[in-house]
């Protein structure tokens, strides 16, 4: 019997590798990749094929991919760093997709998948074309008669995570995706807490969320709630009436 090699490199594998590939190239998927021709294919995982990094936050990076038994292009999340993420990260990445999971409504990007590549997790969604708000808002302010009807579309996600027990806790402008039809979708549930669940994942003393748009009770290190939600939806029609947070400063 040949000797196993990576499926994507052709290099000896040991024994186990992690979803056929060497370290190399896993290190790769995790640590993130060069830009690659239109349609090529960066690796393989499972029933997936990646074709491009669509970005990455401080716990996950996301993959635009082809999901080979149905045809059809997914966005894939996995952990940023991997096998080598630091140990509180997976937890909360399993919390994400629970909560995330549960939710099913046309402002909410849809989650297809949850899994795990040889003990690594990770989740595939809805694909979403457009571009995030902080990134329609970036060239200038939007006039309020479009402003505020994609603010209450995102309202009205946010009001059927809450009937469902979820917060979301980083509520941003980054967060929410234009579809093709222009239409806004909440997405990254990464710090979302269910409020049936006795566990936060979080420790005593982290900040949860982006300062410039956390409700102050966060910042000051109370429980958030439905409330703080709302706060941040304050925050990013803020953003998109005058192309810019409502706080900033040089540091956190």
């Amino acid at each position: 019997m040949a000797d196993p090699r990576c499926s994507q490199c052709g290099s000896p594998l040991a024994t186990g590798a992690l979803a056929g590939q060497c370290p190399r190239c896993l290190g790769a998927l995790a640590f993130g990749l060069p830009e690659p021709a239109p349609d090529s294919v960066l690796l393989r995982a499972g029933d997936y094929e990646f074709l491009r990094e669509l970005g990455r936050g401080g716990m996950g990076v996301v993959y635009e991919a082809r999901q080979r038994s149905l045809n059809r292009r997914v966005a894939v999340k996995m952990l940023l760093a991997g096998a080598w993420a630091r140990p509180e990260f997976k937890p909360r990445f399993r919390a994400e997709a629970e909560a995330a999971a549960r939710l099913r409504h046309p402002g909410i990007v849809t989650i297809h998948e949850v899994g795990e590549f040889d003990g690594q997790p990770f989740l595939a969604m809805e694909l979403v074309s457009g571009p995030s708000l902080a990134e329609l808002v970036r060239p200038q302010p939007l006039a309020p008669r479009r402003a505020a009807p994609l603010v209450r579309l995102v309202a009205d996600a946010i009001a059927h995570a809450h009937a469902a027990g979820v917060l979301h806790r980083d509520l941003k402008p980054s967060n929410v995706l234009l579809d093709a039809a222009g239409q806004p979708r909440v997405t990254d549930f990464g710090l979302a807490k269910q409020l049936d669940s006795a566990t936060d994942l979080t420790r005593s003393g982290d900040l949860l969320g982006s300062p410039n748009y956390l409700a102050p009770e966060q910042v000051a290190g109370a429980p958030a709630t439905a409330a703080s939600d709302l706060y941040s939806l304050g925050a990013i029609l803020y953003e998109l009436l005058t192309a810019r947070p409502p706080f900033a400063a040089d540091s956190v």
